[in-house]
């Protein structure tokens, strides 16, 4: 199978969800109208990243959205018109939790069924040259998503997930991950996206914040890299841009037989054994 992916690298406006939602569907509308099946968005896209001081929460409540939200609703609703998967980044609150909110991304399919994976590894304190507070604003998630789609497999991740390589061995055939990157953060998922995709034999699509949002600069270069950890398509670094790419399945395939690194891999329970040995030895 072989589709086309739209990489929605925007500019979000900290607080302004209509605003972003209007952004947001004048690009599904134009990405369609090239043939793209999936447009994916930026982490927080709906919102914008307004978590990186620790100060403003009121604002950043005003912006969180349930499953019936207008904004949700909407964006499934042009999900529906247009045959396209489409995903985004949103503060969602947990519905069997109200008041606990996530850092979420949310993957539209045709059929408007929703799909959440709720960001595992939040970031909070140093790391690197810079600070982060979204502990103090969100509640990790607890368990991985693998959504089965009429486009193949597609495992979601948001941000800094990407750092932990068992969140990338879910089984997916395509790994989404949303982002809103800081520059200080580029060289490191420069290194490491590749590994991620070449490791599990996936493609993975990187879609990251452009611009300035609460006073940090994001470093955008969203890109689509293949199953050999070769980047096919990019965008520009620091600005706004959008980029069609090529999805081809066959090529999955085609890597996990000849360089078969997960038909190699030890069994799941073996390295589950290994870490908890190690966590004792360390204790």
């Amino acid at each position: 199978m072989e589709f086309k992916v739209a990489l929605a690298q925007i500019n979000s406006e900290c607080g302004n969800v209509e605003k972003n939602l209007k952004k947001m569907c004048e690009i599904v509308y134009a990405t369609a109208n090239l043939d793209a099946k999936l447009v994916v968005f930026p982490e927080m896209s709906l919102c914008g990243y307004m978590v990186m001081n620790g100060k403003d929460f009121e604002t950043f409540y005003k912006c969180v959205q349930q499953l019936d939200s207008h904004p949700v609703k909407k964006l499934a609703s042009l999900a529906s018109e247009l045959g396209v998967h489409m995903v985004f980044g949103a503060p969602m609150e947990n519905p069997a939790r109200r008041g606990v909110i996530h850092n979420s991304a949310v993957l539209v399919e045709p059929s408007e069924k929703i799909h959440i994976y709720n960001k595992v590894h939040l970031p909070t304190g140093k790391y690197g040259k810079g600070i982060f507070f979204e502990h103090m604003y969100c509640k990790p998630g607890d368990c991985l998503k693998l959504c089965s789609t009429s486009l193949g497999k597609i495992g979601l991740q948001v941000c800094r997930d990407f750092a932990f390589p068992e969140v990338a061995r879910a089984g997916a055939d395509i790994i989404v991950n949303i982002s809103a990157a800081p520059q200080t953060s580029k060289p490191f998922f420069d290194m490491v996206l590749p590994v991620r995709a070449f490791e599990n034999a996936v493609y993975l699509v990187y879609v990251n914040a452009a611009g300035e949002q609460s006073g940090v600069k994001f470093f955008g270069h969203s890109r689509i890299i293949d199953p050999l950890g070769r980047t096919t398509t990019e965008c520009n670094t620091g600005e706004e841009d959008l980029k069609i790419g090529t999805i081809n399945l066959e090529h999955v395939r085609k890597a996990r037989m000849e360089i078969p690194i997960l038909k190699d891999m030890l069994s799941f329970k073996t390295y589950i054994e290994l870490a908890e040995k190690l966590k004792e030895e360390q204790t």
